[in-house]
């Protein structure tokens, strides 16, 4: 139980570790005039750095890949079919002359994905004893306080930016969630409202995670020895839901401040569902440029059909002198014409890997139902906290990327708790 207790805190440990690295390197960068989109390759090549020198004594040791169970369909099975589907779209990336920093930097991150996968299972494995609840009392103390921390300059207006990274936000998500599971509704509290205060700082995504979170703990309000039919009652409390969702929805749109980032991206959205996209409209534009990416997607993998079935390999880019977003066309590293981020998560997979990338993102759609289910049918004495935050922070990292493609298998998170997610791999 010792070695288990350690291994989770080692786990923890790199979660907090890891953010301190990112907001860090984000800050440094900052002072140097590199900032927004144009940080992210620093940023990715300095938390590689990180993650290989944390966990060197787990990638050399090669047992711990030979002993992982693959099931057809399972996490080890999705892991490793995506490990040997980049390796073979690295040599057609290379055959089709994609830029090699783009190709390389795709390449590294799957690869680097799947060793982190095996020490996600090796965690999962040693895991098999009940975590003390103080553990995870003080880890979510610790992140909170991180959280607050890199707030603080944009409240008071210090005249710079932390940065907050987008997985300590979805992380406190799932502790908040996880707290109030368990019934630890004190701690809920504690983590819960330094979030809620932090969405007018936060963006769309974290916004659509947390009416996720609002849904599933919803889902799980239905019991047995109701006079309703369980299906009736969860279609009445999601009915509920979403209209909670759209009062809240207006609030913000009401009384949030028309400068900040939350209120520009709602009012978009507002915008499209009154008026369409073919308003003519500024304020609907980057939206609109989404749609142009998935177009050109489509273009460039209907000939031949190799590309059909295996996309452009690691590294494919799409021509930006279509796109007038700003910020994607700044953001380009390689120049407005060579685009290699495609927001759309679907599109994004099927430019690499065709439609076998169509097929990944089934997966992906599949093992986040997977975690659904098990959230939902949660119990309230169950004390196994690493394997439902796994699967918290798996469904809500998948909803956060679903329009910001590059943020689901760049972070090391996804690959750690789609090993952890597996309630099996703790027998």
């Amino acid at each position: 139980m010792l070695q288990a207790i350690n291994t989770t805190k080692k786990m923890f440990t790199f979660s907090l570790f890891y953010c301190l690295c990112f907001i860090g390197v984000e800050f440094l960068l900052a002072l140097i005039g590199v900032s927004g989109f144009s940080a992210t390759p620093y940023i990715k090549m300095s938390t590689f750095v990180f993650i290989g020198c944390y966990f060197y004594l787990y990638f050399v040791d090669f047992r711990i890949y030979s002993t992982i169970p693959i099931r057809f369909l399972d996490e080890a099975w999705f892991a490793f079919f995506w490990v040997l589907l980049t390796i073979l779209c690295f040599i057609i990336g290379i055959a089709n002359s994609n830029p090699i920093v783009y190709v390389v930097g795709d390449f590294v991150n799957i690869i680097l994905g799947g060793m982190l996968f095996a020490v996600g299972y090796t965690v999962a494995s040693q895991n098999r004893y009940l975590i003390p609840d103080a553990v995870l009392y003080k880890f979510s103390r610790v992140s909170t306080y991180l959280l607050i921390f890199t707030l603080v300059p944009k409240v008071v207006q210090l005249g710079f930016d932390l940065g907050t990274p987008a997985h300590l936000m979805i992380f406190n998500l799932c502790l908040a969630v996880t707290f109030f599971l368990v019934r630890q509704y004190k701690y809920f509290l504690i983590v819960f409202i330094p979030l809620v205060l932090s969405v007018p700082l936060s963006n769309r995504s974290f916004l659509i995670s947390l009416m996720v979170a609002i849904v599933l703990l919803v889902l799980r309000l239905p019991r047995r020895g109701s006079k309703f039919p369980r299906f009736f009652s969860i279609f009445i409390l999601v009915i509920g839901a979403l209209l909670v969702i759209f009062i809240i929805f207006n609030l913000l749109l009401t009384y949030m401040p028309e400068d900040s980032s939350i209120y520009f991206r709602l009012y978009q959205f507002k915008v499209i569902l009154l008026y369409g996209f073919d308003t003519g409209l500024v304020n609907v534009t980057s939206i609109k440029q989404r749609f142009v990416e998935a177009e050109l997607v489509i273009n460039n993998i209907n000939t031949p059909f190799y590309n059909l079935l295996f996309g452009g390999g690691e590294g494919a880019t799409i021509d930006g002198s279509l796109l007038v977003d700003e910020s994607v066309t700044n953001a380009a590293l390689l120049g407005n014409n060579i685009v290699h981020n495609i927001h759309f998560l679907p599109f994004a997979l099927m430019n690499r890997y065709g439609v076998l990338g169509l097929f990944l993102f089934i997966m992906l759609v599949f093992h986040m139902f997977k975690a659904v289910t098990i959230v939902v049918n949660w119990q309230h004495g169950d004390r196994n906290y690493i394997c439902l935050i796994s699967n918290l922070f798996f469904i809500f990292w998948f909803v956060f990327s679903l329009a910001a493609s590059n943020f689901l298998w760049s972070n090391p998170f996804f690959w750690l708790c789609l090993a952890l997610k597996n309630k099996k791999y703790y027998m």
